[in-house]
């Protein structure tokens, strides 16, 4: 589709299986990016509610913006160990990213969460968000509406329930 000649591709890339590994590598960096700066910026300041539904949003609107990141792990992921390690390294950015943010919610909110609970709290969270967005890439735009809500909700309750008793 892009015009380029195959020959010139594999100049770059050795097999397909390359491309896929920088195709999902260049798109976990750009989510990566894309929430941290959301976590500097305007993230930094919303109630906790409102920062998790729009992490939530944010996340499905880079999906649908970059239809071919869950395609590449929706489609090929599970047979390929460098994807399945691709995925793998962008959560553990992604849960360490978090849970230093719930600490430090928590600790401004004037209670105390400890980095062990807030790294499984995290964790929990980004593989249950994380799982819940791919499923709704694969629906059509209302119920994949609905998905993204129902997650966001479920994300809140689950927040609320373990911050007040951790």
């Amino acid at each position: 589709r892009a015009g380029v000649p195959i020959g010139s591709l594999y100049q770059f890339f050795p097999d397909k299986a390359a491309i896929l590994r920088s195709l999902a590598h260049g798109y976990g960096e750009r989510l990566h990016q894309d929430l941290a700066a959301f976590d500097r910026g305007e993230g930094k300041e919303l109630p906790l509610e409102a920062y998790i539904t729009a992490i939530v949003e944010l996340t499905d609107r880079f999906f649908r913006d970059h239809p071919g990141y869950p395609a590449i792990f929706m489609d090929v992921q599970a047979a390929t160990a460098a994807l399945r390690a691709i995925e793998e390294e962008a959560d553990a950015r992604l849960i360490a990213d978090w849970s230093g943010a719930l600490v430090a919610r928590a600790a401004a909110a004037g209670a105390d969460l400890g980095e062990e609970d807030g790294r499984l709290i995290a964790t929990v969270l980004v593989k249950t968000i994380g799982n819940l967005l791919w499923l709704a890439a694969t629906q059509d735009s209302a119920c994949r509406a609905r998905l993204v809500q129902e997650t966001s909700e479920l994300a809140i309750a689950y927040l609320h329930r373990r911050l007040t008793l951790a």
